[in-house]
């Protein structure tokens, strides 16, 4: 599961050596932090999620996580309307 924490020392990581941070739990999840703090988030190879994790027009935070979390479980119901009630893709 993603949380705040994980997602912020993925940053540091990807800022401190100018490179992405990723990590790949267990279950599918794959997240992929970027230096500028663009956070990716994919589940079973499908991309649920992109958004900035720092900065003055950042809103990154518990909704977030827990709307990621959402999608997880829809997409392991087989549930296809979390791209309509949960889906967030950050424009840069």
């Amino acid at each position: 599961m993603i949380t705040i924490g994980l997602a912020k020392e993925l940053y540091f990581i990807a800022k401190v050596t100018n490179q992405p941070a990723t990590a790949l739990l267990n279950n599918g999840l794959y997240i992929s932090v970027q230096p500028n703090s663009t956070m990716d988030v994919e589940y079973k190879g499908i991309h649920i999620w992109r958004e900035r994790i720092e900065g003055d027009t950042s809103f990154f935070g518990i909704e977030s996580c827990d709307n990621i979390f959402k999608i997880i479980n829809a997409i392991d119901s087989k549930d296809d309307t979390w791209k309509q009630k949960y889906s967030y893709n950050e424009a840069e």
